[in-house]
């Protein structure tokens, strides 16, 4: 597939646990977008060109296939569009995408525009050190690490955003630049002694992509497009649905961890509109995948807590 500078792609990467998670998530932005540019990144031994009725892209040069596991996301810098969105696999599309992907279609180069978590953001404005130091070592890396290979990067100077989702130029970085750094990031992993590759360590200096990611809009100092809740995180209760930023056009866009089965518990469909969206997705999508026993099994779980919470509710009238 040819593609030209005005095309926007979406990029999934996928593994082999989750290839149904990314059949959902690719079913749900078909019901809204009529043959989207889609290019899904497998692991590196699956044969075939195209997956869920897209092609797949993989790089030839060794230098990017070094950008694996953990840092596979990575190598869409190297790939066919200018410009992108990146999400892994295990999402589900709650709204019409177009409208985001045309902004980005016009929107001046280079760039790079990430989530800003309602749920986390406060906390990272009103914390103290021992906060901030708890949310950069989760999504950043090691911060003992980090000062050792780069002493001036100072991890809690700025908000560290989940590398799940988010859209970029593919001039953002300087891609000598990105590869040398991770060529560095791993010697050092080396010489700390670690038996392990760095790209499936969770002791290495940058915690995978993610780290890397945040790291690298330092090193070259990007400025980020703060998009507010750019997805929402399937796994917690409906609470948390809510976006206390000054929403964008693109708050909500996605859930995570909305595959099929989902972690987590099932949100109750009550007072916010998109979670009720989400479970008519998430079930239409896991049964058109074919995922029928973690379907019945969150089904069943689902009814369990509703049978629980009515039964608690009764306890109370009649106690």
């Amino acid at each position: 597939m040819q593609t030209t500078a005005d095309d926007v792609a979406i990029y999934i990467s996928t593994t082999k646990t989750d290839y149904r998670l990314g059949k959902a998530f690719v079913d749900s932005i078909e019901h809204f977008v009529d043959r989207p540019l889609i290019y899904v990144l497998p692991d590196d031994d699956y044969k075939s060109e195209r997956m869920f009725g897209h092609p797949v892209w993989r790089p030839r040069e060794p230098e990017i296939l070094a950008l694996d596991r953990y840092y596979k996301k990575l190598r869409v810098f190297w790939g066919p569009a200018e410009r992108f969105v990146y999400v892994d696999a295990d999402q589900i599309v709650l709204k019409d995408p177009r409208p985001l992907l045309e902004h980005l279609r016009t929107k001046s180069t280079p760039f790079l525009m990430a989530s800003r978590c309602s749920r986390l953001y406060p906390r990272w404005l009103e914390g103290g050190p021992a906060e901030r130091t708890s949310l950069a070592t989760e999504r950043v890396g090691n911060i003992g690490q980090l000062a050792q290979f780069e002493p001036p990067f100072d991890p809690l100077a700025s908000y560290p955003f989940s590398s799940g989702n988010w859209a970029a130029s593919k001039s953002v970085f300087d891609h000598a630049l990105m590869l040398g750094e991770f060529a560095r990031a791993q010697a050092f992993h080396t010489s700390s002694g670690r038996p392990e590759p760095m790209t499936i360590s969770r002791a290495a200096v940058f915690n995978g992509d993610q780290g890397f990611l945040n790291y690298m809009v330092w090193k070259q100092g990007v400025t980020v497009d703060w998009i507010p809740d750019f997805y929402w995180w399937g796994g917690l209760g409906e609470e948390h649905w809510n976006c206390t930023q000054v929403p964008s056009p693109y708050t909500g866009l996605f859930v995570h961890w909305g595959g099929c089965p989902r972690p987590g518990p099932v949100p109750l469909p009550t007072g916010v509109p998109r979670a009720a969206q989400w479970r008519r997705h998430y079930f239409h999508h896991c049964r058109k995948s074919g995922d029928w026993v973690g379907c019945a099994k969150d089904t069943a779980d689902f009814l369990a807590l509703a049978l629980h919470r009515g039964a608690s509710r009764l306890k109370r009238r009649l106690f």
